[in-house]
């Protein structure tokens, strides 16, 4: 019955699975006629935009064409008022005429234009020709007139400079100090014998020489014998020395005599401490090698361990594993092998099967031969008659009895099948559990091998840690001890190396002493020294007296004619000086009459020039005025010409998109495109109805299979129902089986002791993970101190540690060094200040006597105390003060000077300064540089500047910058053709500053 379902679902299933791919297809259909449909909708869209706007188009293309028609009288087309693509063509190469004529209205306008431009550029270019003539005229005397400018500043400044020198000398004066100075020579000479004196010289030089000769020999004799006696005295201090030596040296080589058999085999005689040095290397060498060994070792037997502990663990495991598998096995064969038992298991389960299947067909038989018997008297077996009817029915009775007894029989056979058919079962599961003990057992041995080999390598491993270590004792105890003698060993070390020099010293000494000595004491010798030592002192101070005499005499000698020498060349100077003066007198008047001479000459060409700078001027606006109509009248009509343009560009567009659209048949596609929609919704409509006639047919169809499927499940949890009534049956049976093998034992004390050993396995497997944790940790702590002693920084630590203390000691020797250096430097300095000093003091002496001209100060000077070098982390300070001098007595200026000597020291100074260090950047600024000073002054430091100036005028780099507000020594510096131009700041209505260039009054004058 279920399968009579089964197959009317699957046909019914069939045919709905058949109309769905019906409707699926008549669906994929009508979407690609609905997207045609869309498709189509939209180019009709399309098309009757596009008609729209070609119906517009030609009402445009009419009225425009009307108005372009009025706008240019175009008679022919005036009655028109629907414009064909004829006419619109003839409208608009008429415009194009039109906007040709206008075009070449304009070019003539534009070319009578230029005409009258290149008249005027003629004109202007004429006038600046001749313009630019009288231009060149008044540049090239302006050229020669800055020339004659120049020279007569030149001019000028050389005859200040002759006034003044002679304005500060008397030619009387130096007549009469000449004559002074001839009268005192003849003194000079007539006081002194310059030969008789050298003479005198000469004798006591022979005599000085003399004495030295003998001097030189008594020296050297007491030299030799105060050296000899020194000599014996080191002699026996060097020899007693090395005796000491020796001792000490013979007493530690007994001290460490064991120490140096057990180290280097033998007492070594010389080199002992390069070889300690390598025993102690080695030993070092050794150590390190054994402790990583035993690193390595320990590690191994960490390893090993805890592989040996994980290994007994498994072997637990898997020894109890084996053991409940076979307890299992036990319980159910009883002892026996499980093959054997399972093939007694089979022929008993077969045995009773027949048993079974013999009791029921007996069952039969014998009812079949009761029937028999009662049918016939005979045996239904070889059919013999009995020969009484009472044994008939005494065997009818017999075979009922048995037949009665069956039941119980077959009953009683059924329960052992059952019995042996569950035991059998049993046997047969526990074939993969005894497999699995099998495979257990032979992983057991495995393990239980490699535990034996470990525990082998683990003794191997132990053995040679207690023999690693052994040896590292014993190394380090060596080490130890050479270490405790390594001090004496370096001292004995030294001790031989001064032996040595010792020997070379005592071996010279002994050499040296050989000679003799002479017949005097010591005493003696270093009398008949002292006694010519002084002699020959007497004779040098003689000598010494007599050179300076001469020495004195020469000076003054030689100081009177060199004066007379400078009198006699300054008497000539001022002669030369009297007659230049006069000739440049005439030369500056001569240049000044050519300087008037020019300046006339400019101002006339200035003068003519002015005309022709207003003539071209009238003409260039005249010509931008040409030009500036010529761009408006172009610009204009360009407008129009290019308003007629775009009107006629639009019309074009127009016409064109009008003979476009009828060109390419709009209209004609657009009556195509409906026809094709209507035919497009037919073809939709009959695809809808036959979708709807599935959709009924499918709907009634899936109501059928839904009854199916309702009943179908039904029947199948009713086949359910039963199958779970026999496994219920069967679970009651393994039930009370169960409940018949663990007898008297609780479910609840089972339970708790369960429980009970769940949370010990749990606790041991945490405490497990725990310490693997832990041990993983170590390992890992292990790991990385390994790796970072493996890092370079560590491998080379001591390698750093001795680099980093060589360059501490080689930066600190560099720091003494630097230091010594700054010492040795800042003295260096301290010298080039007092040079850079002494030259700053005669710059500031001479300026303070050219300038002032007062006579309670002779001179000013800048001093400083010397202080000595001081070190580098020492500051270097300097106190510097100014003084004046008078009748060479010194006093400082502060608090004993007016104002204006104060302001003029403070200038001078700032000048000398300028002079002295920067003479490579030679500007100097003044700000208001006569405050305080009185007219004598300020004309004497007008000057001092003009003196200096003149003096750095050849130097590329010189400047001199003045801010002041008195005009007097503008005009002074002015005369003396320092200065021509000066700019003047002043402050105009608004109280703003003004800056105004003006010219002095001597430059004007010039």
């Amino acid at each position: 019955m279920i399968s009579d379902f089964k197959e009317n679902l699957e046909k019914a299933e069939g045919q709905q699975q058949r109309l769905m791919s019906e409707g699926w297809e008549i669906d994929q259909e009508m979407q690609e006629r609905q997207q045609e449909s869309a498709c189509v909708q939209r180019r009709q869209g399309e098309l009757e935009a596009a008609y729209a706007t070609h119906k517009r188009e030609l009402v445009w293309r009419n009225t425009t064409m009307a108005d372009l028609v009025r706008e240019f009288s175009l008679s022919e087309f005036r009655n028109v008022s629907e414009f064909c693509d004829q006419e619109t063509e003839a409208v608009l190469s008429l415009l194009m005429k039109h906007v040709e004529r206008q075009r070449a209205d304009i070019q003539t306008k534009k070319k009578e234009f230029e005409e009258n431009e290149a008249e005027l550029q003629t004109e202007i270019d004429k006038l600046r020709s001749e313009e630019a003539a009288l231009q060149y005229k008044i540049k090239s005397k302006s050229t020669e007139l800055s020339e004659m400018n120049q020279k007569i500043r030149e001019k000028k400044q050389k005859l200040m400079r002759t006034e003044s020198e002679l304005s500060y000398t008397n030619l009387d004066t130096i007549k009469e100090e000449l004559a002074q100075m001839e009268e005192k020579i003849r003194a000079e000479e007539a006081q002194v014998s310059t030969k008789v004196m050298v003479e005198e010289i000469d004798e006591e030089k022979r005599k000085r020489r003399e004495l030295q000769g003998n001097l030189d020999e008594a020296k050297r004799l007491v030299s030799k014998m105060t050296r000899q006696a020194e000599d014996r005295s080191q002699l026996d201090i060097y020899t007693k020395e090395r005796k000491d030596l020796e001792n000490k040296i013979e007493f530690l080589k007994r001290k460490h005599a064991e120490e140096f058999e057990h180290l280097l085999g033998e007492m070594p005689q010389d080199n002992i401490k390069n070889k300690v040095d390598t025993c102690m290397h080695s030993l070092r060498k050794c150590i390190a090698e054994t402790q990583e060994s035993l690193s390595s070792l320990n590690k191994r037997k960490v390893q090993l361990d805890t592989t040996i502990k994980s290994l007994k663990v498994q072997t637990e495991r898997k020894e109890k594993e084996i053991s409940e598998l076979e307890n299992k096995v036990n319980s159910i064969c009883g002892g026996m092998d499980l093959d054997r038992s399972l093939v007694k298991a089979k022929k008993t389960k077969e045995d009773l099967t027949r048993e079974k299947a013999d009791l029921a067909s007996s069952i039969g038989v014998l009812k079949k031969f009761q029937d028999r018997l009662r049918q016939k008297d005979c045996c239904p077996l070889c059919h013999r008659d009995f020969v009484a009817k009472d044994e008939v029915l005494s065997l009818i009775e017999e075979l009922e009895e048995k037949v009665s007894r069956i039941p119980e029989k077959l009953t009683a056979v059924k329960d052992k099948l059952e019995d042996q058919e569950k035991l059998h079962d049993q046997m047969i599961q526990l074939q993969p559990q005894r497999d699995q003990a099998i495979q257990v057992h032979s992983e057991l041995e495995k393990i239980r091998a490699q535990m034996e080999e470990d525990m082998k390598e683990l003794q191997s491993v132990n053995h040679d840690i207690e023999n690693k270590t052994e040896l590292l004792e014993m190394t380090q105890s060596d080490e130890e001890t050479a270490h405790s003698i390594h001090g004496d060993v370096t001292t004995i070390e030294n001790h031989l190396k001064r032996v040595k020099q010792l020997g070379v010293l005592i071996e010279d000494l002994q050499a040296t002493l050989g000679g003799a000595d002479g017949g005097l004491s010591l005493e003696e010798a270093m009398a008949q020294h002292g006694e010519m030592e002084d002699h020959h002192r007497k004779t040098q101070l003689r000598l010494e007296e007599l050179q300076e005499k001469l020495r004195e005499h020469q000076d003054r000698l030689q100081g009177y004619k060199n004066r007379k020498l400078e009198l006699s060349r300054q008497e000539l100077e001022l002669k030369n000086k009297m007659q230049e003066m006069e000739k440049l007198k005439e030369e500056k008047t001569c240049l000044e009459e050519k300087h008037k001479q020019l300046e006339e000459e400019i101002e006339q060409a200035q003068v003519e020039i002015a005309p022709y700078k207003y003539k071209i001027s009238e003409k260039t606006k005249e010509k931008t005025q040409i030009t500036k109509n010529k761009e408006n009248y172009i610009d204009a009509e360009n407008k129009k010409v290019n308003a007629v343009l775009e009107k006629h560009r639009s019309a074009l567009n127009t016409h064109s998109s009008i003979s476009e659209y009828i060109a390419g048949g709009g209209k004609k596609n657009l009556l195509d495109i409906h026809q094709k929609i209507s035919s497009l919704q037919e073809k939709i409509s009959s695809l809808e109805s036959r979708k709807q006639l599935l959709n009924e047919e499918n709907r009634k169809l899936e109501k059928e299979i839904t009854n199916h499927r309702e009943r179908k499940r039904n029947l199948d949890d009713e086949k359910k129902i039963r199958e779970k009534e026999r496994e219920a049956k069967t679970v009651q049976r393994e039930i009370s089986s169960l409940e018949e093998r663990i007898g008297g034992f609780s479910l609840e004390t089972l339970t708790e002791e369960k429980m009970q050993l769940s949370n010990r396995g749990t606790s041991l497997q945490t405490k497990k993970s725990k310490l693997e944790g832990n041990l993983q940790e170590l390992e890992k702590k292990i790991s990385l101190l390994k790796r970072d002693l493996e890092r370079k920084e560590m491998k080379e630590a001591a390698y750093n540690f001795k680099k980093k203390m060589l360059e501490l000691k080689c930066t600190e020797m560099a720091v003494e060094d630097a230091n010594i250096y700054h010492k040795v430097l800042d003295t260096a300095i301290m010298r080039f200040h007092r040079e850079k000093m002494k030259t700053l003091n005669s710059i500031v002496r001479e300026l303070w006597r050219q300038t002032y001209k007062g006579n309670d100060i002779d001179y000013i000077e800048i001093r400083t105390k010397d202080t000595e070098a001081k070190g580098a982390d020492k500051r270097q300070t300097y106190d510097y003060r100014v003084i004046m001098v008078k009748n060479d007595t010194e006093m400082d200026m502060r608090g004993r000077c007016s104002a204006g000597q104060k302001v003029l020291a403070s200038l001078l100074i700032r000048m000398a300064l300028a002079e002295t260090f920067s003479s490579q950047c030679g500007i100097l600024a003044l700000d208001e540089p006569t405050t305080n000073l009185d007219r004598e002054n300020i004309d004497a430091l007008a000057m001092a500047l003009t003196e200096i100036v003149n003096a750095r005028r050849n130097r590329a780099s010189s400047q001199l910058i003045v801010i002041s507000h008195d005009s007097n020594f503008l005009e002074k510096l002015a005369y003396s053709s320092l200065v021509d131009e000066y700019i003047e700041v002043t402050r105009n209505e608004m109280g703003l500053s003004q800056i105004t260039k003006c010219r002095t009054k001597e430059a004007t004058r010039v």
